[in-house]
């Protein structure tokens, strides 16, 4: 198993990626394609572990299945006044909406098809912003005890 650390949250789904129509009358198809703002995290995201991890990206190969924990890291996860002024305890800061562009940017600086990833976990975690991702190739080991 492997860990990489980013620092920083991966951008949620919502700012990453929009729809574009294109084509005309019956033609018109519609497209999802990445946002500038989605374009620049996977750049920058990819260089990152590309040139901060370059001993890790070594395990990669074609054809392997390979799982991941994703570990994104809040400042603040809890609603100040709970439980007598706010409703919930925790704040509404999806974890899961985060992962997507996240594992694009992963597959591309491995080397790898994202069809590869065939395990996947998303954690929530209070602290510093940041993010850890933990990637394994799952004929090799198991890393939770599963099968």
């Amino acid at each position: 198993m492997i860990h990489i650390g980013i620092p920083g949250l991966p951008i949620s789904t919502n700012h990453a990626y929009m729809n574009i129509t294109v084509g005309k009358g019956k033609k018109r198809i519609t497209k999802r394609i990445l946002t500038k703002e989605g374009q620049k995290y996977k750049t920058e995201t990819t260089g990152y572990i590309v040139s901060n991890y370059p001993t890790e990206m070594n395990i990669f190969k074609p054809d392997t299945p390979y799982g991941y924990i994703i570990q994104v890291v809040f400042p603040n996860l809890l609603n100040k006044g709970w439980p007598d002024k706010a409703k919930s305890r925790y704040k509404k800061l999806d974890a899961t909406n985060r992962s997507k562009l996240l594992e694009d940017a992963a597959a591309e600086a491995f080397g790898i098809d994202d069809s590869n990833f065939l395990s996947t976990r998303i954690d929530k975690a209070q602290g510093d912003e940041y993010t850890h991702l933990w990637v394994w190739n799952m004929e090799e080991e198991t890393p939770y005890g599963g099968g």
